[in-house]
């Protein structure tokens, strides 16, 4: 006869608990005479006799109950052809294998993944005829459906072999979660989880937590793959990416910074970064690292194509690839259709816009009274030059700002309250109008230079303090609401409305030279041009408008509940997507693969970058 809970019959040491018992109970007693006894009838020895024997039966199955409890956990077998009596009870078993990325670390035995699938066909192996088993992928839990038991040993086995890595975490919680459900169904009495992984710090704390929710008959093997291995691992790792760049054009620089971490015990000198666009080597950068090291990783490249860029920051081979790479993205844009708004049969604005793009095929310009005619939808940004806009117009310019459109606005000289009020219909609160002395014009006190617009124009001049060389005032406009980027005497001179994928400019000069000489400084072209450049850029576009599991989109370009999305491995996705009444938002609770997820309308207009880690 055989046990399959052989230790449990060291339980069987109880069943002389009873008789211990018995035998302190038969302890002669001492006797003390009472006078009142004697009227006391004497026992007859034959009743003696019977509650004798009655204790004894008694100790006798006190005794049969602990042994027979006892061999009943310990689950006797015997050999035997017949059924009911084999000397095998067959077991269902769930065997769960981690393959997020973590398993694709590498030391002289291999992957952890491949070690993991090695462990797996190992304890297949040992099972018997009539066992059931079910494989599960720690890190692929999203379908539960798709896991069952089988009673088919090869075919599991090579189910295992097809386990690749998946970007999303194993989750120590869902498996256990799921594994219970799975072994409630079935009828063998064996019931066992085997957990294969790595078995990092967090997995193991998890872990720890989760445990003690296990049905009490359900068995839990830890088998953990790595811990044998005696190389002392190089790991280096892009922690995070830093785009410093705001304003993106062809042949300008896109500069990036990248945390670099050293992740083991050993000096790193010389370990090259590489940067890539569209896959493409652009750049490379060497940095050294002492053991645990994090340092600042600066790098840039020249963008030589006008149309989306999957970007990454990649490291060279070492032990675990996986977090050698970090993903992001950003686009040129193609020159934005400007609408100019402007009395002026000579206007500066138009003059200062030929600096940047030369051609103006993509500029229109419209006087106050051609503004009804206007479809505003044909272009991305509105400038409000001088013009005499009415209340009805203001109400047409706000509606194409809270559809996405962009404004870049200058002061009214007439200071009507149809201006006033547009202005503050935008958000930038009450407008209010300072003169100034002959003697004491008013000059600029603060520039924002680390504001996008500014960002690389002032060289060597990073202090938000330190004030730009200032035009000569004499009478200006002011805002009281808004992010402030120029301040006149302690007032917002510029200022930025930002409304979902909506910004707006303004500038309480008029683009003229009746209040000032504002625009024959050096500071107007470059405050128009990179203004209009920063205005017209989507910032979904660098992949960063992100909700939970939804991409906010500007509804402007999307004229149906359609979108194509193009995946890092260049499939071709339809999805529909929601209209809300101020902007669109595209469900993305299933971009799980790292890389640069692209999403287009259906007449082939690019609307957002979604950059996904690992």
């Amino acid at each position: 006869m055989n046990f399959l809970n052989p230790f449990v019959l060291f339980g069987l040491a109880a069943a002389s608990i009873p008789l211990l018992l018995h035998l302190l109970n038969l302890r002669k007693q001492k006797k003390v005479e009472f006078s009142t006894l004697k009227f006391l009838k004497e026992l007859k020895k034959t009743q003696i006799k019977s509650l004798k024997i009655k204790r004894l039966l008694l100790l006798i199955l006190r005794t049969l109950i602990i042994v027979c409890a006892v061999l009943a956990f310990a689950r006797p077998t015997i050999q035997s052809t017949i059924p009911g009596f084999e000397s095998y009870s067959n077991s269902s078993v769930i065997i769960a294998i981690d393959n997020s990325y973590s398993m694709d670390y590498n030391d002289e035995f291999g992957s952890r993944l491949k070690q993991a699938k090695q462990t797996a066909n190992s304890i297949i192996s040992l099972l018997k005829e009539g066992d059931e088993v079910a494989v599960v992928e720690m890190a692929n839990l999203k379908n539960q459906k798709q896991y069952s038991f089988s009673r088919n040993l090869n075919l599991l086995k090579e189910q295992i072999q097809k386990i690749s890595f998946n970007p999303l975490s194993a989750s120590i919680e869902n498996t256990l979660s799921l594994s219970n459900e799975m072994l409630k169904e079935t009828k063998n009495l064996n019931k066992s989880i085997y957990l294969i992984s790595d078995f990092q710090n967090n997995t193991l704390a998890k872990l720890k937590e989760n445990q003690l929710k296990m049905e009490q008959n359900v068995g839990l093997i830890l088998a953990q793959v790595g811990n044998k291995s005696k190389n002392i691992a190089l790991n280096l790792s892009v922690d995070s990416i830093d785009i410093k760049s705001k304003i993106f054009q062809l042949d300008k620089l896109v500069e990036v910074e990248a945390i670099i971490k050293n992740n083991s015990n050993n000096e790193v000198k010389g370990a090259i970064a590489n940067l890539y666009f569209n896959d493409i080597n652009v750049a490379q950068r060497t940095i050294d690292l002492q053991s645990y090291q994090t340092k600042t990783l600066s790098i840039s490249a020249l963008p030589k194509s006008s149309k989306a860029i999957k970007a990454r920051i990649e490291l060279e081979h070492d032990a675990l690839d996986i977090d050698n790479s970090r993903h992001f993205a950003f686009a040129i844009p193609d020159n934005p259709k400007l609408a100019i708004i402007d009395d002026l049969s000579s206007s500066f604005i138009e003059l200062a816009l030929k600096i940047r793009f030369g051609n103006i095929n993509n500029i229109d310009k419209f006087a106050t009274n051609q503004f009804g005619s206007i479809n505003l939808q044909n272009y991305d940004c509105v400038i409000i030059g001088n013009s005499n806009l009415s209340s009805n117009d203001f109400d047409r310019l706000s509606k194409f700002f809270n559809g996405g459109g962009s404004i870049l606005a200058f002061a009214n000289e007439n200071q009507s309250e149809a201006f006033n009020n547009g202005i503050e219909s935008f958000g930038f609160g009450k407008v209010k109008t300072i003169d100034f002395d002959k003697n004491a014009k008013g000059k600029f006190t603060f520039v924002d230079k680390l504001h996008s617009i500014f960002d690389g124009v002032f060289y060597g001049e990073t202090s938000r303090n330190k004030v730009v060389e200032s035009p000569e005032i004499m009478r200006a406009t002011t805002v009281s609401n808004g992010l402030k980027i120029i301040d006149l005497n302690g007032n917002t001179l510029l200022s930025e409305i930002k409304k979902n994928n909506s910004k707006a400019i303004y500038i309480g000069l008029p683009a003229n030279t009746n209040w000032s000489n504002f625009v024959f400084t050096g500071i107007f072209p470059t405050m128009i041009n990179r203004g209009i450049s920063y205005l017209t850029t989507d910032e979904s576009l660098s992949g960063n408008q992100t909700t939970n599991n939804s991409l906010i989109l500007s509804k402007k370009n999307i004229s149906d509940g359609n979108v194509k999305i193009i995946d890092p491995q260049n499939n071709e996705i339809f999805k529909q997507i929601a209209i809300m009444p101020s902007n669109a938002i595209l469900n993305i609770e299933d971009f799980n693969a790292p890389g640069v997820y692209q999403i287009y309308n259906l007449q082939g207009n690019l609307l957002a970058l979604k950059t996904n880690q690992i």
